[in-house]
């Protein structure tokens, strides 16, 4: 449960006029993430840095070899 000095904080921050559509970015960053996140069987932590880049529609880069053999699109062999 949220302490009332949290809830006042939140309130405050959801009326705050000078962030316009910061809300609607959280949320879409929040349904990217946990889509990433389930499709490719990896941690929210790092899903959300992909999601991030995607609807920033920026390249990602890492060095994490783990994640990237993960989230790497199985390429289709020709025959």
């Amino acid at each position: 449960m949220l302490s009332k000095q949290s809830e006042q904080k939140i309130t405050k921050h959801k009326s705050c006029s000078a962030t316009p559509g910061l809300l609607e970015i959280d949320d879409k960053l929040k349904s990217e993430t946990i889509k990433i996140a389930s499709k490719y069987n990896i941690t929210i932590y790092d899903a959300c840095y992909l999601a991030l880049a995607t609807l920033m529609k920026v390249s990602f880069y890492m060095s994490n070899d783990v994640l990237l053999n993960k989230i790497a699109e199985p390429k289709k062999l020709s025959t």
